[in-house]
């Protein structure tokens, strides 16, 4: 199973943000990644908002269309990232970042 949680490391402890569905004393293997945190604008919460009460699949995606941007988010990198922690090849080798077909 993999998973990405987030935790907040407080007394030489990681606790999670949320609670997880593992038997204690269950043995985990993780990687540490700083998150990145953004600024609130509350343009978050809008279109949170606008995603929740869609009630077509019209609205849905006009809602989706307008959400807030995030530049520095590579969905590639993303992807690659929990395939190699899965022990998977890469969907996107680094030779091809950036071609389109």
């Amino acid at each position: 199973m993999v998973a990405r949680v987030m935790a907040i490391y407080e007394n030489r402890v990681f606790k999670p943000t949320v609670p997880l569905a593992l038997p204690e004393g269950t043995k985990v293997e993780f990687a540490l990644e700083e998150a990145r945190i953004l600024p609130f604008t509350g343009a978050e919460d809008e279109y949170s908002q606008r995603v929740e009460n869609a009630t077509s699949l019209e609205e849905l995606f006009a809602a989706m269309n307008e959400a807030p941007e995030d530049n520095d988010y590579d969905l590639c990198a993303a992807l690659n990232e929990n395939r190699r922690i899965a022990g998977e090849r890469p969907l996107f080798p680094p030779e091809q970042k950036g071609v389109t077909w």
